[in-house]
C-alpha cells in the first residue's frame, strides 16, 4: 500500500505542474425568470367561520409579496404572503358582532402551480378580538381551489379547529 502512495506522488507533481484547462464547449443552463412584486389590495369576501355558526364579512386593507419562478418550458410556481393592516374587521352577518384584527396578525402563504392554470392552496391564519366581549378567536384553514376537465372552479376548505382565549 506504502508503495503505490509512492508511485502516486510523482503523478500528483506532475499534474500539478501543468496549467488547468478549460473545456471547449461551456455548458448551457437555460434560465428560469425570477419576478416579485408587492402591493397592497382592498378585500371584502364573506366566508362562514365553524366556531362562530355563521358567514363572516371580512374587511380590510392586505399588504402583499408575491414571488413567481417561470421555467423556460412555461411552468410556473409561485408563492405569495400576505398580512392585513389594523382596519381589518369581521363582522357577523347574524349577530352583528365585530371582531378586529390582533396586531395585525394574520398570515397567510398561497402556493400556486403550473402555470396559473392547475390549483392554488391557500394556507390562512385569521386572529381576531371581539369588541363587545375580548375573547380572541384564533382560526387557522386552508382552501384549496383547482379547475375539473370541464374548467370549472372548484373550492375545497380544510378548517382547522378554532381556538378562543381571553388575553
Amino acid at each position: 500500500m506504502r508503495r503505490a502512495a509512492l508511485l502516486l506522488v510523482p503523478l500528483f507533481l506532475f499534474a500539478c505542474d501543468r496549467a488547468p484547462v478549460a473545456p471547449d464547449i461551456a455548458p448551457e443552463f437555460a434560465a428560469a425568470d425570477v419576478t416579485w412584486e408587492s402591493g397592497s389590495l382592498d378585500v371584502d369576501y364573506i366566508l362562514y367561520c365553524p366556531c362562530l355558526g355563521e358567514d363572516m364579512r371580512l374587511v380590510g386593507t392586505t399588504d402583499y409579496k408575491r414571488h413567481v419562478v417561470t421555467k423556460p418550458d412555461g411552468t410556473a410556481r409561485g408563492h405569495s404572503f400576505t398580512t392585513v393592516r389594523d382596519d381589518w374587521q369581521m363582522i357577523g352577518q347574524v349577530s352583528g358582532d365585530v371582531w378586529v384584527t390582533v396586531n395585525a396578525n394574520h398570515s397567510s402563504n398561497v402556493f400556486e402551480v403550473p402555470a396559473w392554470s392547475g390549483f392554488i392552496t391557500l394556507n390562512e391564519r385569521f386572529v381576531f378580538r371581539n369588541v363587545a366581549t375580548g375573547v380572541v378567536l384564533d382560526w387557522p384553514f386552508r382552501a384549496h381551489y383547482s379547475y375539473n376537465a370541464a374548467g370549472e372552479l372548484k373550492v375545497g376548505f380544510i378548517a382547522e379547529p378554532c381556538r378562543f382565549r381571553h388575553d
